[in-house]
């Protein structure tokens, strides 16, 4: 019996042993477990700030690239416009960085580089008409814009109460009436998160597999291969030119400079300049009214300027001379123009009298240029728009760009997590100030 009992001892000592290495090795599973488990933690949380920062690069590298530009004019040439080298894929200590942008090319190529605000039409600015032709407008909608538009310039609050904690100061002279961001059309009624956005939910101008299979994954979209945009695509509330010419300097108000002024600093004929001072009247509504439309637009009569007492209505060789270099008004900065250098067919059709037949020979006449058109004048030299039209897109035209969005993905190179960064800057010569910075989607 004393045998049995000493048997049944080590029996339950070696049962007890058992459970003692099961439960150590339940333990040391778990804390192997827990180790990889923080190890995976802290290499995403490491990750999530490493893409935060490469994005930020992205930026960085875009703000150099606009700032580095000191040609006279901003054009689809330019080095921040489009350029892979710059924007596609750089690669950088543990991961890479984007810029990307929608140019409106097809649906399966992205372009790399900035966003020039001046290539869109501008919601603080623009009339009824000029809002209606864009895709998706109706009357109704454009009229909304419009009406909610003036309340605000009344009253900033209106309709956008939580909105307005935290808004950016705007360069000196520009009017914070109106709209603030273009997400804020969200508010206008009849307004839709399709209308707004379109398929195209990230701005990079590709239709990916998500914007493409119906109801499957957000965004909404009818699956039809071709890659819907909305309105937020062809909208801004931020373009504004500095009322200076080429070279950085003021322009000249013809309205009211002196006889001695106007032939001095433009150079003009006297009977050029005696023409200006007896039909000014209460001012010029703007430099295109130099132009008689009575008159050819082709060069005077040289018999005609020897005269000095005669009054001669510009030609329109001598107005492309000074266009650049005049203006109507002495307001610092001046809002909502569109740069025909860098607008898309879409958006040019939106000026008065612009089809899409006169949009595609305006692309075709400023890609046959390095730097695109050097003023709005050599819209003159094309066949289609005469002196009465060209009056009407006069005031609503550009050829220069101060304020760029720049949409900057960064990616982490061992986990592939993302991080979004959109911002919006100023540019006066080579300061850069940010009015709108917005980070992951």
């Amino acid at each position: 019996m004393r045998i049995r009992r000493r048997d049944r001892l080590k029996g339950l000592v070696l049962v007890l042993v058992l459970w003692v290495l099961v439960i150590l090795a339940v333990l040391a599973a778990d804390l192997a477990l827990d180790t990889r488990l923080d190890s995976s933690v802290r290499l995403w949380g490491a990750d999530r700030v490493r893409a935060r920062w490469l994005a930020r690069a992205g930026v960085n590298r875009a703000l150099s690239e606009i700032a580095a530009d000191t040609s006279s004019t901003d054009a689809v040439g330019d080095h921040w416009f489009d350029n892979p080298d710059a924007f596609d894929e750089v690669l950088l200590a543990g991961g890479s960085f984007t810029v990307y942008a929608d140019r409106f090319k097809d649906n399966n190529s992205c372009a790399y580089g900035v966003v020039d605000e001046a290539s869109k039409v501008n919601l603080n600015t623009a009339t009824r008409e000029m809002l209606r032709a864009l895709p998706g407008m109706t009357e109704a909608r454009a009229e909304a814009i419009v009406n909610l538009r003036q309340q605000r310039q009344q009253d900033p609050a209106v309709g956008f109460e939580e909105a307005l904690a935290g808004q950016p100061a705007y360069p000196r002279g520009l009017s914070r009436g109106g709209f603030n961001t273009i997400r804020e059309l969200g508010w206008v009624d009849q307004m839709t998160h399709i209308l707004l956005y379109g398929e195209d939910t990230n701005f990079n101008g590709v239709l990916e597999n998500n914007e493409n299979d119906k109801d499957n994954l957000p965004p909404e979209d009818n699956g039809d291969k071709i890659l819907d945009r909305g309105i937020l695509s062809y909208v801004t509330v931020y373009s504004f030119e500095y009322n200076r010419d080429g070279a950085g300097l003021k322009r000249l108000n013809i309205n009211f400079a002196e006889r001695q002024t106007l032939q001095s600093k433009l150079g003009l004929h006297s009977c050029y300049v005696n023409w200006i001072l007896k039909n000014r009247g209460g001012g010029f509504a703007g430099i295109a009214h130099l132009l008689d439309d009575t008159v050819s637009k082709e060069d005077t009569d040289p018999g005609e300027l020897l005269d000095p007492k005669k009054s001669v209505p510009l030609d329109a060789a001598t107005f492309r001379r000074i266009a650049d270099n005049i203006t109507v008004t002495d307001a610092e900065v001046i809002c909502g123009r569109i740069n025909i250098n860098t607008a898309s067919q879409t958006v040019l059709q939106a000026l008065p009298g612009v089809d899409s037949a006169l949009a595609e020979r305006i692309i075709e006449r400023r890609g046959s240029r390095a730097e695109g058109f050097s003023s709005i004048a050599a819209l003159l030299t094309m066949d289609e728009i005469d002196i009465e039209h060209f009056q009407k897109l006069a005031p609503l035209i550009t050829v220069r760009s101060n304020v760029f969005t720049i949409r900057s993905m960064g990616r982490a190179e061992g986990t592939g997590i993302k991080h979004y960064i959109e911002a919006v800057a100023a540019r006066e010569g080579r300061d850069l100030t940010v009015l709108y910075w917005k980070e992951n989607r």
